[in-house]
């Protein structure tokens, strides 16, 4: 209730919202929220995964989310980091590379935020 009552209050566009989906607990917890969300009012989402390749399982991890969103049938748009390709402190430039992502997918897919 209190998820709902946050985005009726700030995202009170008919277009999609974006969720950055990690697949830790808290996010995981917001995706299910979103989905009864959108059960209640229509409102549709999209789901971005940045898989920053910094652990040999992330991989897989990825592939388990992709699959979540396809049985819910919730677009899943995913992005794989080279991190050897990265210059400087590697925690900001993988910041850098997923915020530059999400603001990318808001624009082609004309999605109102990012949670």
């Amino acid at each position: 209730k209190r998820v709902e009552s946050f985005l009726k209050r700030f995202c009170p566009s008919s277009n999609p919202l974006l969720l950055a989906l990690s697949g830790g607990a808290d996010s995981l917890c917001l995706f299910y929220c979103l989905l009864t969300y959108r059960k209640h009012t229509g409102t549709s989402f999209h789901i971005a995964h940045v898989d920053h390749g910094w652990r040999p399982e992330s991989q897989a991890e990825a592939k388990v989310l992709q699959k979540l969103a396809a049985h819910y049938q919730v677009p899943f748009h995913l992005k794989t980091l080279n991190p050897s390709l990265l210059t400087g402190n590697l925690e900001a430039a993988c910041r850098q590379e997923r915020y530059a992502f999400f603001a990318v997918l808001c624009q082609q897919y004309t999605l109102q935020g990012v949670l």
